[in-house]
């Protein structure tokens, strides 16, 4: 793979047959590859060698272990994704390895499809790690601009006139704007923020945003401002119409009344098409990418033309939003990309118990149902639809022979049963995106009359989110088969929540569970 090729991956193990057989696989793969004894000289080497990518290591090895040659590497370089190899796996052992920060682990004896498929994951994280600090870097190079072109324009206010000096206000505005937009990472709000400050500047009655495809052969109107209600969704084939000509040449255009001496000739007789007085269009481009799309902008609300300054002013603008559109995607990759490792755990966990297979997936999808009928918005179905996926994830930390354990637990098992809650949440709650997951992985075993676990919450004490998980959770705990006994009836299950309701269950959300949700699923 040409993508491998640009990937150095350092191999740590203290058993030189083994470190030589990962080497000459990895080199069969297209790797670039070294290796190292133990967790100590691997350091050195790191320290030695910046352009290291990824770091293959045994857990057990002399001098430093590779958990600590992991938590260091967390610390030193955050950059390199660390993988730990282990020819003992079991729940405790996993637990370290993600406690420790690493990316994945990697079983012994080697499994050459398994490590094509980590390693696969693992270069496309690197990727996106590497995207995201170029972004960063542009970042900064863009907010020193921006700094630049205030003190210059600070410089001319001094001896100009007030229209100057509305400009150089917009500027400093603009300024403290892309600074809030700066702190948000949320694609849809990024996008509709630059839309309504561009709006307020400029006094436009209409502006909207459009993206290139991954292709760049189509632009599409992914939101706007105004009289945009009929054009969202839109797409302009790049090359064709004013847009589509600003993302060809990667120009602006700037049209300020209704003739077209305005327009370059290849445009000639596209005017009429527009039913605009004036307006600008106007390329959004990174130093990576080049052109990821057009900001355009119709009609001022006095009835005036734009002007050359409000262009030069858009020009600055657009360079800053085109940045931050790219790093709130770069962002969401992320967040896609960490959420795939942590769905391939949670079937991990379920490969353990051959009962509970495809459990995370069925509550999820009950749990949805419920928060729809009772009108939850997309960002909270999203946000519980995380919960749903990870609600469980605390068991990799309870041993397989109590999860699948055919009769009743002991007081002793139960109690260690009762912890994959609280171990759940301790993995999770470093991870900013899933923050809002932590209360419902902690305490979707509480119960209304507050005899549930871990905390003992009772009534309204339980968010709502929780209530409607533990009716989502343990209605697919009834209705499929269990270690101790076959699936309950569809009318049985719905017998005991109703009987249970105001105990164990919220009483309206049962209610609704029932009589809509369950005709609806089954």
């Amino acid at each position: 793979m040409d993508e491998n090729n640009k990937m150095k991956v350092l191999v740590v193990d203290d058993e030189l047959p083994l470190l030589e057989v990962m080497q000459d696989i990895l080199k069969e793969l297209g790797y670039d590859c070294i290796g190292a004894n133990d967790g100590l000289e691997a350091l050195e080497i790191v320290r030695e060698t910046p352009d290291i990518d990824i770091v293959i290591s045994d857990i057990k090895m002399p001098r430093l272990s590779g958990l600590n040659l992991v938590k260091t590497l967390s610390e030193e370089r955050p950059d390199i994704i660390p993988i730990i190899m282990t020819g003992y796996i079991d729940s405790d052992i996993l637990v370290s390895v993600l406690r420790a920060g690493a990316y994945d682990f990697l079983p012994k004896p080697y499994d050459a499809r398994a490590i094509t498929m980590i390693l696969e994951r693992s270069v496309e994280k690197r990727r996106v790690i590497l995207e995201n600090e170029h972004l960063l870097d542009e970042l900064k190079k863009a907010n020193k601009k921006l700094t630049r072109q205030q003190k210059m324009l600070e410089q001319k206010v001094l001896a100009s006139d007030k229209t100057l000096h509305k400009k150089y206000q917009e500027l400093r505005f603009i300024n403290d704007v892309m600074k809030t937009i700066n702190s948000s990472l949320d694609f849809n709000e990024t996008i509709h923020y630059i839309l309504k400050v561009v709006r307020e500047v400029l006094s436009a009655t209409t502006v909207s945003i459009m993206l290139l495809d991954d292709e760049k052969k189509h632009l599409t109107v992914i939101d706007g401002i105004g009289d945009t209600s009929g054009y969202i969704g839109e797409r302009v084939r790049v090359g064709e119409g004013i847009a589509g000509w600003v993302a060809e040449h990667n120009e602006p255009l700037l049209v300020k009344d209704t003739s077209e001496e305005d327009l370059p000739v290849e445009l000639k007789g596209e005017r009429s098409k527009y039913l605009a007085a004036s307006f600008i269009s106007i390329p959004l481009v990174t130093i990576k990418k080049g052109v990821i799309g057009v900001l355009n902008v119709t009609n001022k609300e006095d009835g005036k033309s734009f002007t050359e300054e409000e262009l030069e002013i858009l020009k600055i603008f657009s360079e800053q939003a085109a940045i931050d559109i790219e790093n709130t995607i770069i962002y969401e990759e992320l967040e896609s990309y960490y959420l795939q490792t942590v769905r391939a755990l949670s079937k991990a966990i379920e490969a353990k118990d051959v009962y509970t297979r495809g459990h995370s997936e069925r509550v999820t999808i009950f749990a949805l149902e419920l928060a729809r009928e009772i009108g939850y918005n997309e960002e909270q179905l999203r946000n519980l639809e995380l919960a749903g996926i990870l609600h469980d994830i605390g068991k990799i930390g309870v041993p397989v022979h109590i999860l699948t354990k055919p009769g009743k637990l002991t007081d002793i098992e139960y109690d260690q049963m009762k912890r994959h809650p609280v171990i759940g949440e301790e993995i999770i709650k470093d991870i900013k995106f899933l923050e809002t997951c932590r209360a419902i992985i902690r305490n979707h075993h509480e119960r209304m009359d507050g005899r549930g676990y871990p905390d003992g919450l009772s009534g309204d004490e339980i968010p709502e989110e929780v209530r409607i998980m533990t009716i989502a959770d343990a209605f697919d705990a009834m209705t499929s088969d269990r270690p101790y006994r076959a699936a309950l009836p569809l009318d049985e299950a719905v017998r005991r929540l109703n009987h249970d309701t105001g105990t164990q269950f919220d009483k309206n959300l049962v209610g609704i569970f029932v009589n809509n949700v369950v005709p609806k699923m089954h």
